[in-house]
């Protein structure tokens, strides 16, 4: 009988505890960390800092246009935006713009945006930040 109980306590215990070292991690009800199924995504996914940010922009004549100077983000969280500043260069003052981030092309140097010239670009209207979403 003494055997039956204190292998039950035993059981009971390992429950107790692989109940906490093995459940995921939890802030409030919202977990925290990285799944399993997201490693793989995160592994293999691109650096916005690395691939994106103050790379050129380029037309299909090598001309640069602009450097990516930020990318907005979709209420969904996806690249919806890429803010590039076409007037940095040469003295004339910053006039960032957007363009659709599914119309660049990753290229070995920079972003391909096909049939882009400077003058266009320089014409397109100014992109401002809504200041109570800094």
């Amino acid at each position: 009988m003494l055997k039956k109980m204190m292998c039950v306590l035993g059981v009971t215990g390992m429950l107790a505890v692989s109940q906490f070292t093995m459940a995921d991690q939890v802030v409030g009800t919202e977990n925290i960390g990285v799944a399993v199924t997201e490693d793989q995504f995160v592994a293999f996914g691109r650096s916005v800092t690395k691939e994106v940010l103050h790379k050129a922009v380029y037309n299909e004549q090598k001309q640069k246009l602009g450097v990516i100077e930020d990318v907005i983000l979709s209420p969904e969280d996806s690249a919806s935006y890429a803010v590039v500043d076409v007037g940095s260069f040469l003295g004339i003052p910053r006039h960032p713009v957007l363009i659709k981030y599914a119309m660049l092309k990753r290229e070995k140097n920079g972003y391909l945006l096909k049939g882009a010239t400077k003058d266009a670009m320089k014409n397109l209207p100014a992109f401002h930040y809504n200041p109570s979403n800094k």
